[in-house]
Parts: structure tokens; C-alpha cells; sequence
């Protein structure tokens, strides 16, 4: 028997609030023209893929070891005012609209509402009710950053003889590997990040503010065709070096600053992130060792990225090289994580940071995409990092960001 998937996507409303008949079933395709507008990179105007827009995918869910009957879930993007569609019944016979793939067709079951109202309390429950799924096996992902608890109270409430589990790390699974489809908004991604990081390196130098910096990252990101990324881009100078996933201030830079600089362009919502320690007038002492040390280690992971190898394989060969270089006691949480499909606050695919870390047993598979670092900053002997967009291909890793990774003065 295939088994009932329930999923609430929520798309972005352009229009007006819905009225009482958009609570009423629908049987009809739905017209969704006025909902997206074409962009100038004619890439299909969805507000992020989401992998059920495949049929294998679909199979892949039927499959899952939750075994659940019913799977209910939020896409994670709002704005203004939303539409939420439910959907039920996934079935791989069933059509998927190739031009709105966040619009999901199946037999009349299609239904509508609005989540700033109480419609959620008053309708959804009877909805479920109608349709049998009062006294099933429901699933919720409580470990989402999406899923307030009082929608899931508010549900919960609604069908109290259902048996209702945890799945988590279900949609985190699926969106492990890349589809064709992906893997070219990861790559449209990688183009505008390497806009952004020219950019910030065209602009940096003495006399130069760090946001005037972000200034201009944002205007190549737009100008490039970017969207919003999950994660704002992190420019700090020395002062803020050792604070992680910080912002841009109104600092000037001075000579013999360093200047971290992290950021990822973001297409239909898929991010290449990529990051660089640069100079301003001058490298201090020890740094190109450090830079000699991070690049070397880099493309060892990059070497040892093949399908089947486990994550903490390819932690270990960076760590080799780093503790060739007499840095033995310098250890990292990991050398990368994947990446991908993302909304904020977050760029990593997904509700969890999916790392290529020293014990992780994951193995690796063709189209999964990443996040790798080479991070040497306060190993005592001079700081460097460099970090890029990469995926795995069946014959090995492949860089997707080109933004030159030696040691720069600007």
C-alpha cells in the first residue's frame, strides 16, 4: 500500500489575502500564474526546489524506515502573507507541474489557508478528519527550525487518537544528493559567489569600511542574479577575527589588518559558499607557512573525496597534513559540511550542519555538495584559511567556486 504523505509547503502570497472560498477543496488544477514572476536568468521561478519534485524522491519517502502514514512538514520560506498548500497522497503516478514545482497535484486533495488567522485551529483538524487521518501515524520534524510549537500543539490538539512521531532528519536524509536539476542552481550559485568575493577584494584596502565593503558584495550578488542568501555575508576585520558568523561593522581598515571574508551566493535558494583571509599592505610573519600548510590540506580533501569513503576519511587526510606541518595539537570540529537548498538563518541543506568531521561514519555519494575549509587561525604560528564550493563527481571532487585561494594583499 503506498503510504499518505501530508505536506505544508508554504509559498510566498504576491496578492491579496485569501477570502473564505480559497478554505473550500479544490478539484481543479490550480492556477498559480500570479504567484511568481519570471526572472532574467530564466531559471523556473520557484522559491527553492524542493526533492519531491521528483518521482524517485517521492519513492524515497514511501520507502523511509519512519513508516509513517502521514508526513507534516512546513517549507521554510514566508513572507508577507502565505499560501500553505496541503498536500496528500504523494503517488509517483500523480503529474508534477515542471514549471511551479512547488505545486503538488494529486486527485482533488488540494486545500488552502491562512496561517494568520485561527484556520489553523478551527479547519486543519476537521480536514484531517475528512480525509481519515484522525486515527493515524502522523509525523512532525521537532527538530526544525521551521515548526513553531504552537502549530504543532495546535495540531496535536486537534487529532488526539493519532500516534504521532518524530521524523526529524527525514528531509535532511533526502537532500543529502543533488539532482541534475540541483546541482545546476548549485553551480549558478558558485558564479555569483565569485562576483561577491571579487567584489569584496576589488574594495578592501586602507580608508575602507567594512560595510562599505558589504555594500558592494550585496550590489555583485544582485547584479549577478543572486537571491538573499541564508546566511548574510561574514566581513570582520582583526579586532573581530575570533568571533564566528559576525556581520560587518563601520570599522575603517587599517594597515596590517587581516580581513575575514565568508559569503555564498544563493540561486532558487542553493548556496556555493566560499571564504578568504586576506591582508591589508602587508602579511605578517609565519602566514605564508600557514597559507602553504591550509592549501596543501585543502586539496587533500578535495583528493580524498570519492564515493563510498567515509566523512571521517576525509577529515583525516587534512588532519594528516596539518600534523606533517608540526601542528600535531590543532584539531577542527570538522574540515566541511554540506551544503545546498537554504533559508535563514542557515545555508547547510538543511536542520542540522552535516559535517566531515573526525568520527562521522557518513559515506559519501555522488552529488552530494560541500562546504570545505582549510582553517588554520590561532595555531600559533601565523593564521590562514581558505574555504570553497565543492561536489562529488564519480571521479572525484570538484571545486565549483574560482576565486584565486593564494595568499592576497589588498
Amino acid at each position: 500500500m503506498i503510504p499518505k504523505i501530508l505536506t505544508l509547503l508554504t509559498l510566498l502570497f504576491l496578492v491579496d489575502p485569501l477570502n473564505a472560498a480559497d478554505f473550500e477543496d479544490a478539484s481543479a488544477p490550480i492556477n498559480t500564474d500570479h504567484l511568481f514572476a519570471q526572472n532574467s536568468t530564466n531559471t523556473p521561478p520557484v522559491r527553492g526546489l524542493w526533492k519531491a519534485e521528483d518521482a524517485e524522491a517521492i519513492k524515497r519517502y514511501q520507502e523511509h524506515e519512519h513508516n509513517v502514514d502521514t508526513w507534516i512538514r512546513r517549507k521554510m520560506e514566508e513572507g508577507g502573507y502565505a499560501i500553505n498548500e496541503l498536500f496528500y497522497n504523494a503517488d509517483p503516478r500523480d503529474s508534477i507541474d515542471p514549471k511551479y514545482s512547488g505545486i503538488y497535484q494529486h486527485a482533488g486533495y488540494t486545500y488552502r489557508w491562512r496561517e494568520q488567522s485561527d484556520i489553523l485551529k478551527l479547519r486543519f483538524g476537521i480536514r484531517l478528519k475528512k480525509i481519515g487521518l484522525d486515527n493515524s501515524r502522523l509525523g512532525l520534524e521537532k527538530k526544525s527550525l521551521f515548526l513553531p510549537p504552537r502549530i504543532a500543539e495546535a495540531l496535536q490538539a486537534q487529532l488526539t487518537q493519532a500516534q504521532w512521531l518524530d521524523i526529524s532528519n527525514l528531509v535532511d536524509e533526502l537532500r543529502l544528493v543533488k539532482s541534475a536539476r540541483e546541482m545546476a542552481y548549485m553551480q549558478q550559485a558558485a558564479a555569483v559567489t565569485d562576483a561577491m568575493m571579487q567584489a569584496a577584494l576589488d574594495t578592501a584596502r586602507t580608508g575602507v569600511s567594512e560595510k562599505e565593503i558589504a555594500a558592494e558584495v550585496h550590489r555583485a550578488m544582485i547584479l549577478a542574479g543572486g537571491e538573499y542568501p541564508g546566511f548574510t555575508p561574514f566581513i570582520r576585520s582583526t579586532p573581530r577575527l575570533g568571533e564566528e558568523h559576525t556581520t560587518w561593522s563601520d570599522r575603517v581598515l587599517q594597515p596590517g589588518d587581516a580581513l575575514f571574508l565568508e559569503m555564498a551566493g544563493c540561486m532558487a535558494r542553493y548556496h556555493a559558499p566560499v571564504g578568504r583571509l586576506v591582508f591589508v599592505n602587508e602579511v605578517p610573519a609565519g602566514t605564508v607557512e600557514m597559507a602553504t600548510v591550509c592549501l596543501e590540506a585543502f586539496q587533500r580533501v578535495v583528493g580524498a573525496m570519492r564515493p563510498g569513503v567515509t566523512a571521517a576519511q576525509v577529515y583525516q587526510a587534512w588532519q594528516d597534513r596539518v600534523d606533517q606541518a608540526g601542528l600535531a595539537h590543532y584539531r577542527r570540529h570538522h574540515c566541511g559540511y554540506l551544503v545546498g537548498i537554504g533559508f535563514p538563518p542557515s545555508w547547510v541543506g538543511g536542520s542540522r550542519v552535516v559535517g566531515l568531521r573526525h568520527d562521522s561514519p557518513l559515506k559519501l555519494q555522488t552529488g552530494m555538495t560541500f562546504h570545505v575549509l582549510s582553517w588554520l587561525m590561532g595555531a600559533g604560528r601565523g593564521n590562514y584559511f581558505v574555504s570553497d564550493a565543492a561536489t562529488l563527481t564519480e571521479n572525484g571532487g570538484e571545486v565549483l567556486t574560482t576565486v584565486l585561494q593564494h595568499v592576497q594583499i589588498v
